[in-house]
């Protein structure tokens, strides 16, 4: 059986609309992704946080009519007091995990 990595991903709204942006996004997952792999999440001022697959981002992405295609996936986290600190977290990424430099191959 193949493993499904689960992500954890923000859909931000207009603030106001949160609640019908997760009713929305349950409705998603119920009918585009099986329901172990799509989780709502915490809503908070301005978007909601929720969990899944690629798979789920992805309908999230294309049946969202709040999120207005835009579902961010977390690649990671950390406290920060300056802009500085914002940096130093990408620049520890492993982006090559998410880019790789070899260009797609066409069929």
């Amino acid at each position: 059986m193949a493993t499904t990595f689960l992500f954890d991903w923000f859909v931000p709204c207009p603030r106001g609309l949160e609640a019908p942006l997760a009713a929305e996004l349950g409705e998603i997952g119920a009918k585009h992704v099986h329901g172990s792999q799509f989780r709502t999440g915490k809503e908070v001022p301005g978007g909601v946080h929720f969990r899944g697959s690629w798979v789920a981002g992805m309908a999230a992405n294309l049946h969202s009519r709040i999120a207005r295609s835009r579902v961010l996936l977390k690649l990671a986290q950390g406290p920060y007091r300056s802009e500085h600190d914002i940096y130093e977290l990408a620049y520890q990424q492993q982006w090559e995990k998410w880019f790789s430099p070899k260009p797609l191959k066409s069929r």
